[in-house]
């Protein structure tokens, strides 16, 4: 579909990256319907849910999307050599320095233990699982199908 060739991989660009609030997501979920209910000529007053709109469209949620995308380039990440610089920045520490007051901005570590906890894979094994390609492949796919699914149900 042109949608999501086009639309969702230049809205989508790079999300291995990013740190997401709710709010953001929630944007981006906006986007989403509203574009797919424009060219799927969905109108408002026929009260379609979001899902509804989703499986009409055959398209997975943002959401969906956004927690494959960085547990994907994780798995990258972790089987690359030692000296690569995404892996030092990965396991890297500040030598000093705190971080301000008030509540944390959210880190890619964080985001990270966030997304494998959605996903049902375990936060003490994943490093083990990512050095395996096909098993990490697997576990990434069952993990985000399995959320998809819960969020269809609720």
């Amino acid at each position: 579909m042109v949608f999501q060739a086009i639309v969702l991989s230049t809205l989508l660009y790079a999300c291995e990256t990013w740190t997401l609030y709710r709010s953001n997501i929630q944007s981006l979920e906006q986007f989403q319907q509203y574009k797919l209910r424009q060219i799927l000529k969905i109108q408002w007053e026929s009260h379609t849910t979001n899902i509804a709109v989703l499986n009409q469209a055959s398209v997975t949620s943002v959401e969906a999307t956004i927690i494959h995308h960085p547990l994907r380039w994780a798995g990258h990440v972790q089987r690359m050599e030692l000296f690569r610089l995404p892996k030092i920045m990965l396991y890297g520490e500040l030598a000093n320095g705190t971080r301000p007051r008030g509540a944390p901005k959210l880190r890619y570590k964080d985001q990270l233990k966030r997304t494998l906890a959605l996903t049902n894979i375990d936060p003490s094994l994943w490093e083990q699982t990512a050095r395996d390609r096909a098993t990490w492949r697997r576990a990434v796919h069952q993990g985000t199908t399995a959320f998809e699914e819960k969020r269809k149900e609720n």
